[in-house]
Parts: C-alpha cells; sequence; structure tokens
C-alpha cells in the first residue's frame, strides 16, 4: 500500500509537459514538441497549431469542485 502510495506521489509531482522538448519561434503559429520514444512508440517531432496546443493542455485540466451552493 505505501509502495503504491508513493508511485502515485511521485506521478502527481511530474510535470506533464518538458518544456526542453518544445520549440516556439516568435511570429511562427506552430510549435514543435519532440516526442521520446515510450513502449515501442516512435519518438519525433509533431508541429501543430499553438492554438490546438493550448486545447489539448486546457482539456486536462479539471474542473473546480461544486459544493451544490449558490
Amino acid at each position: 500500500m505505501i509502495r503504491s502510495a508513493k508511485l502515485v506521489a511521485r506521478y502527481s509531482l511530474r510535470s506533464p509537459l518538458s518544456l526542453e522538448r518544445m520549440r516556439y519561434s516568435d511570429g511562427d503559429d506552430e510549435l514543435a514538441y519532440r516526442r521520446k520514444v515510450s513502449n515501442g512508440r516512435a519518438g519525433g517531432e509533431e508541429r501543430i497549431d499553438a492554438l490546438d496546443f493550448h486545447a489539448r493542455v486546457i482539456a486536462y485540466i479539471p474542473p473546480p469542485p461544486t459544493t451544490g451552493k449558490k
């Protein structure tokens, strides 16, 4: 039980994005994100529109908790 709690804590402290693998140039509408090789999945670089990238990141932010009071 303690080992799994440590794994969950370590996972939640990890940043979901690596700024070292991200490139963005002023005046460019795209950013490049270099993926690492993981579980047999190929690495490489993905170019994505900056606004689409923000939309992907924002989709992972959970809504605030509701208490039922207004």
